[in-house]
């Protein structure tokens, strides 16, 4: 309910300290922050690429699933 309201209301009480971005949730400031650090802990099972954020290498790891046709 609270990120609610502070979506309605504009409020961003999570601010990066490296950038003028704010954030709504603190854990899309925390998601923010691996794009100043260059950090890419999630690999692609497939071919190796690496992703600063799971629900990309996620998505990408789909799109080998479907050119084997397994999706």
């Amino acid at each position: 309910l609270r990120t609610r309201l502070r979506n309605h209301a504009a409020e961003r009480p999570f601010k990066c300290r490296l950038c003028p971005r704010s954030f709504t949730q603190s854990s899309h400031l925390n998601r923010h922050c691996l794009s100043h650090t260059g950090q890419q802990p999630f690999k692609c099972r497939f071919c190796g690429k690496r992703f600063a954020r799971s629900d990309n290498c996620k998505t990408h790891e789909k799109s080998h699933m479907r050119a084997m046709g397994r999706l």
